[in-house]
């Protein structure tokens, strides 16, 4: 069957699931339908070669339609009829001879992770050696799939999964170390991920993380190197004071990306930002003081540039700077002031008001300074009517 019409039949099978649940459910068809969708995840061409994840997304996909519609069904389908087709699957093919069938049983536990998370947290001692295999496997798609999922059970299945950290942070060292930047850039992901809550466990570990992601930051591809810097971050939130001793030299590493102007150096230089941002936050202003005149300059600068993404990491790392500086952020306001007015008026700055999101980091600044006030001292009280006409 052609690609282009396998396509349009998992976007119907996601339109089903998305509206007809339980029409699906009446009918007993999720174990049917959890089998086709592995078996799209698990497709090959005429050579037997697996579909690429690294294609243009733009391009179409039979792999990449069947992991999104894996994800409808997880969060469509209640779990007690969609975790028991999906269990069923994974342990018929965990092991399977082909890589494609491997892969694909990985694909959909980390697709299905967000609807199925409180099942998968009660399963977590028979799902996790299926992920350590993915880790161990001998073939990169696997070991990709593999850092993905416990990237993505790391997201949605707290507290359950913290539990496990000293049997799991040992299988990301493993793919840190893997020979494919590939493998290391998701496995930079699946560390970040489980790190943001990880706290003082993380500290044993601190050392030869510190020691890996810093080599990655040094001697990567920018890709692998965007996702280390992330996961630096996620590291030295983790661990807090802990990080003081290690603060220095990371931020000697991290500082050369600030000055980066290359259009596909800007990315990197944004997260470089979020990153030293949020290592002031782990460390405090005690530690950190004697580098904020360099990165606040640096980040200013930043705002001159025309791209988006910098604009809003940076605007992040005001956000970060004032919930650690409090009234004393108050002198770089007038520099920083009508660029944050000037930018209200850029279309990919409009927040639309979504109150399943967190707030934006332009958000956050202009919270942080309407509670300071231009002069560092508390705002005085406006007298605004609230929703109902009556006023404080």
């Amino acid at each position: 069957m052609e690609v282009e019409t396998r396509v349009v039949a998992l976007n119907v099978v996601g339109c089903a699931l998305a509206h007809k649940k339980k029409t699906i459910v009446k009918h007993k068809l999720v174990p049917a339908l959890t089998m086709r969708l592995l078996e799209a995840c698990a497709t090959t061409d005429a050579s037997g070669a697996i579909e690429d994840d690294e294609d243009d997304e733009d391009e179409v996909s039979v792999h990449r339609r069947a992991a999104q519609v894996f994800h409808t069904l997880g969060v469509s389908i209640p779990s007690k009829h969609a975790v028991p087709a999906i269990l069923d699957l994974v342990r018929q093919h965990h092991c399977s001879e082909h890589l494609a069938w491997r892969r694909a049983v990985l694909v959909a536990l980390a697709m299905t992770a967000e609807g199925c998370a409180e099942a998968y947290a009660d399963a977590l001692d028979a799902l996790l050696p299926v992920v350590f295999a993915g880790c161990r496997d001998g073939a990169q798609p696997v070991r990709e799939a593999a850092c993905i999922c416990i990237g993505e059970f790391a997201c949605y299945l707290q507290p359950d999964i913290i539990s496990h950290y000293q049997e799991i942070l040992p299988h990301i060292f493993m793919v840190l170390n893997d020979a494919t930047e590939r493998v290391k850039e998701k496995s930079c992901y699946a560390l970040e991920s489980f790190c943001e809550n990880l706290g003082d466990d993380i500290v044993p570990f601190l050392q030869p993380l510190l020691e890996r992601l810093t080599a990655l930051l040094r001697d990567s591809t920018r890709a692998t190197q965007e996702m280390a810097i992330s996961a630096l971050a996620a590291v030295a939130m983790s661990a807090g004071k802990q990080f003081r001793p290690y603060f220095e030299t990371i931020y000697s590493l991290v500082r050369v990306l600030l000055h980066q102007t290359g259009a596909g150096e800007l990315t990197l230089r944004a997260r470089a930002l979020e990153c030293i941002g949020l290592m002031n936050l782990a460390v405090g202003r005690e530690v950190c003081e004697p580098v904020l005149p360099e990165v606040t300059a640096a980040a200013l600068e930043g705002l001159q540039l025309d791209l988006p993404e910098l604009r809003e990491y940076t605007y992040g790392f005001f956000a970060q700077l004032s919930e650690l500086l409090q009234g004393d952020v108050a002198p770089i306001l007038p520099q920083l002031l009508p660029r944050v007015l000037q930018s209200l008026d850029f279309e990919d700055c409009i927040d639309f008001g979504d109150d399943d999101k967190p707030p934006s980091a332009m958000a956050a600044l202009v919270a942080s300074i309407n509670a300071k006030g231009a002069s560092g001292a508390p705002a005085a009280d406006s007298g605004a009517a609230d929703v109902d006409g009556d006023r404080d």
